[in-house]
């Protein structure tokens, strides 16, 4: 196997001294990747420069993440608009409103970093690698909105800020003859703290349609602005493993 050869296998469990563990050479070649696997876990469990490894690699792939989204212009991403209707009965009549905003944005997918350490482990004929990401910069916002009532109401721009936040992903690497194919099988948002969310131009409006519009943005970010950020960096992890070679990680174990 060109990405992973016998003889770095070799080097390394000698290297570490790894004397509870004992294969012979045939049951490499067939099932290289649960041994490797092996190697890591109880070997490396011990050596602290295994994890900084792993780390390093994870490091330079998120490096090169940030790269291609700033010179693609992908760092901003585009949001779904938002088109909701809402009514208030006055007196006997229900009066029905509306709520658009258009043109919307989320970022800095750019400023995305590791925030705890990668761990590597095994499942069936694979390795796989969790990852704990955050952003540090992480910001929302339409260009345009427009709420009416009555046939009148406020029109402007929506800022939303976004206090904390917290990424996982998981990627695979698993062997098809003599190449190591990697597949990203998930990037979400686990969680993310206040949203600051700022109208223009809404001058004096009743506290309950004021309520109504902030709901909608709520809403809005827990579940389409989420999908629309998670699916973002989901495609930055695949572009960039196309150009950096992850497995090459495991040539350092």
């Amino acid at each position: 196997l060109p990405w992973l050869s016998q003889d770095k296998i070799e080097y390394k469990y000698t290297k570490y001294r790894c004397n509870t563990i004992r294969f012979k050479m045939y049951t490499l070649r067939v099932n290289f990747l649960v041994v490797i696997t092996t190697v890591v876990t109880q070997c490396l469990g011990a050596k602290g420069q295994s994890s900084a490894v792993i780390n390093s690699a994870i490091d330079d792939l998120l490096s090169l993440v940030k790269s291609e989204m700033l010179s693609s212009g992908s760092a901003q991403i585009e949001i779904p608009d938002i088109d909701e209707k809402f009514e208030k009965k006055i007196v006997f009549v229900r009066v029905k409103g509306s709520f658009t905003a258009t043109n919307g944005w989320f970022k800095d997918l750019s400023t995305l970093h590791r925030t705890g350490d990668a761990t590597l482990f095994t499942n069936s004929s694979m390795l796989k690698l969790n990852l704990q990401l955050g952003l540090d910069k992480m910001e929302a916002g339409y260009d345009h909105y427009k709420a009416k009532f009555m046939k009148i109401g406020p029109s402007g721009r929506v800022n939303v800020q976004i206090s904390d936040n917290a990424f996982t992903s998981q990627i695979s690497m698993y062997s098809t003859g003599s190449d190591c194919v990697t597949t990203v099988d998930s990037a979400t948002l686990e969680s993310f703290g206040r949203l600051n969310i700022n109208f223009t131009g809404l001058g004096k409006i009743g506290n309950w349609i004021f309520t109504k519009l902030v709901n909608f943005v709520v809403n809005m970010f827990h579940t389409k602005i989420k999908h629309s950020a998670e699916k973002g960096l989901r495609l930055g992890l695949e572009k960039a493993l196309v150009k950096y070679d992850i497995c090459t990680l495991l040539h350092s174990l």
